[in-house]
């Protein structure tokens, strides 16, 4: 048997994530637990164990003590995890958190860049911290690299942005499939209701959906709530679109839960209504496969990488168009057949996202770049 070679995760950023990229390091990490292989041995920078003893850090990095969550990180990046990978003597690691470290001589450094915010909307970022994560992720990309990004929309916003002689290779992640007959427990709301799981940020474009979900209710003879669900890191953002819901008057049904547990969130999709996803720009979108893995139907916009993962099994409106979205809520409260075979599309598409193929897929990255 020819020797085996030896790749490191990077999980430090299981210690303090809480969104995208927690979910995508937790679906690698549990993917290559089972995946059996002739030609990679895996190894994880740190245990689970490890990962709860600093899991404090997720309190650092949006308090008072911000600074030394990057000191933290920065320290990690570029001292702690080559140490350990000299000393584990690794042929590659791999970094699912945009950073991978400056100096690693000799190692192949795949590095997971998910989207290109960082370039397309400079506005939403610190100017000195975009500064600093730059120039970590412009010098992690420096000698025998590859990138990795998860849909080809993030391929295509990448390109312009990164060294020409740059490798970038797309590959698809997987979502958790976790059990998708309902809870015994009864809904966790107790109306019908629509839901939208992310980030609060102005990218999410929430205003559109707040708009067409007040349209929708108006035309309805039943009682819908909207539940959005996710942290917000700008509570000015958070209090203009209450604003927004009051204005409209439709404060009473729409509903701002914040960060929840993954169990909770699981009755949320498999007790909802429907599931809208109208994000003017996003490298991925999780959240549609998980709500179709769910037989939620699902409605997205056409930005970024939404019809490319839904795969021609969501509905899909014109991005800010809110009588659009309007039109298509409708379309799935009132056709009970359209809804249902929209939900055995949905099933379909999310089963073509699974563990085995995200690590095989992982795995001819760096059997191609170790033997080139």
């Amino acid at each position: 048997m020819a020797h085996q070679k030896h790749v490191v995760v990077d999980t430090f950023c299981l210690s303090f994530e809480k969104t995208g990229i927690k979910t995508y390091t937790q679906e690698l990490v549990a993917g290559l637990l089972d995946h059996q292989s002739d030609f990679c041995e895996y190894s994880f920078s740190l245990s689970f164990q490890q990962i709860e003893k600093i899991s404090f850090l997720g309190s650092w990095r949006n308090g008072n003590l911000r600074l030394c969550f990057h000191l933290v990180y920065f320290l990690w990046k570029q001292l702690y995890l080559p140490i350990l990978l000299l000393i584990r003597k690794a042929d590659s690691v791999i970094c699912p958190d945009f950073i991978a470290p400056a100096f690693s001589p000799r190692l192949l450094k795949v590095t997971v860049i998910h989207d290109a915010f960082l370039w397309q909307s400079p506005e939403q970022y610190g100017r000195l911290w975009r500064s600093w994560y730059l120039w970590m992720l412009e010098n992690g990309l420096r000698g025998r690299s590859v990138v990795v990004t998860t849909s080809n929309y993030s391929k295509m916003s990448l390109q312009p942005y990164l060294p020409l002689q740059q490798c970038l290779k797309v590959v698809y992640q997987s979502i958790a499939h976790t059990p998708t007959e309902k809870s015994k427990k009864e809904s966790p709301v107790k109306s019908v209701y629509v839901l939208h799981v992310g980030l609060i940020e102005e990218r999410k474009n929430l205003d559109t959906l707040i708009k067409a979900f007040a349209l929708f209710v108006a035309e309805i003879d039943l009682s819908y709530e909207l539940i959005i669900v996710g942290r917000s890191e700008n509570d000015q953002m958070i209090d203009r679109l209450k604003r927004m819901s009051k204005a409209l008057n439709i404060s009473d049904k729409v509903v701002f839960t914040g960060y929840v547990s993954s169990q909770h969130l699981t009755r949320l999709y498999q007790h909802a209504s429907m599931y809208v996803f109208p994000s003017s720009n996003e490298g991925f979108g999780i959240p549609i496969l998980e709500a179709m893995h769910h037989r939620v139907p699902t409605i997205v916009s056409n930005s970024g990488a939404l019809k490319e993962i839904s795969g021609g099994a969501a509905l899909v409106f014109e991005t800010k168009n809110v009588k659009d979205l309007k039109e298509q809520m409708l379309l799935l409260h009132r056709n009970e057949r359209y809804k249902n075979r929209l939900v055995e599309l949905g099933v379909k598409r999310s089963k073509d996202f699974s563990r085995t193929g995200f690590v095989k897929s992982m795995e001819n990255v760096i059997r191609e770049h170790l033997n080139a």
